[in-house]
């Protein structure tokens, strides 16, 4: 037997609200711990008289790769390369290769990777929406 809008709707409602309750109940957490991490913070109290010196690994090490996966992405200084399956469709895969660089500039492509890089990172997801509008 089918289900009603009204059965479809209460399911997609129930999953959504299980996946925000397990977002906030198991990733949540650690997602705040890494960022505390990288702000420097730590988790342990201080003793009178012990170095107050704090150790920036998980910040070091994030540093240390987004470079090399900026490189991956931006390879040729190109965000995406059209390549043609035939000779004539040469002049169309450079224009598309060429309109997609100006759109990614325009729109401070180097910016939003960057930062959804450093989001995936640190906090274990890095999202971008991208969106086509025909106005």
């Amino acid at each position: 037997m089918p289900l009603t809008p009204t059965q479809i709707d209460n399911a997609v409602r129930a999953a959504v609200q299980d996946a925000i309750d397990f977002v906030d109940s198991t990733v949540k957490p650690d997602r705040m711990k890494a960022v505390r991490y990288f702000n420097g913070g730590v988790s342990i109290g201080h003793t009178e008289g012990r170095s107050k010196v704090v150790a920036t690994k998980v910040r070091d090490t994030i540093r240390a790769l987004k470079p090399g996966i900026m490189r991956l992405f931006m390879q040729s200084g190109k965000p995406a390369e059209f390549i043609p399956s035939k000779p004539q469709d040469v002049p169309g895969a450079e224009q598309a290769t060429n309109y997609a660089r100006y759109v990614f500039d325009r729109n401070d492509g180097f910016a939003v990777l960057h930062d959804a890089i450093h989001d995936a990172l640190l906090k274990k997801v890095g999202i971008v929406k991208v969106f086509y509008d025909e106005t």
